[in-house]
């Protein structure tokens, strides 16, 4: 792939509402649009490393458990919590392979909660991490 349609498709990534996060297994690096810096809190304009992400905060939202990015492009993981400092926020996960070296997910902000999870399961996960926060105190 050429430059300038490597530059036009960053282009068209950057109008989209979707969080895009490209990596490339040779480089080892990842490339976000401005969705995803925006919503990962990340101020590089360069492709980085893995480093970046030590600081963000993602739970499987179906078993609570702490995950990385890394997981994100080797797994089945289609739904994660992002822990952001005023409220967790739910986010789909689409994985996708670009070609031999290159992958991509997209996050999007889940805005049908209610339509997908009933009520109790959502009380349940709050009161279990109540709980355990509790029992850590």
């Amino acid at each position: 792939m050429s430059y300038d349609s490597n530059n036009t498709i960053w282009q068209i990534f950057n109008l989209i509402n979707l969080a895009v996060i490209a990596y490339d297994n040779k480089t080892h690096h990842y490339t976000l649009n401005q969705h995803a810096k925006t919503l990962l809190n990340i101020n590089s304009d360069d492709a980085v490393s893995n480093d970046v992400f030590k600081s963000i905060t993602l739970r499987d939202f179906n078993d609570d458990t702490v995950i990385t990015i890394e997981q994100l492009f080797s797994s089945n993981i289609t739904a994660v919590l992002l822990e952001c400092e005023f409220s967790p926020q739910l986010l789909n996960v689409n994985y996708s392979i670009v070609n031999d070296s290159v992958s991509m997910i997209t996050l999007e902000q889940d805005r049908t909660i209610t339509e997908q999870y009933n009520f109790d399961q959502i009380i349940s996960k709050i009161s279990t991490k109540l709980i355990d926060i509790k029992m850590t105190i």
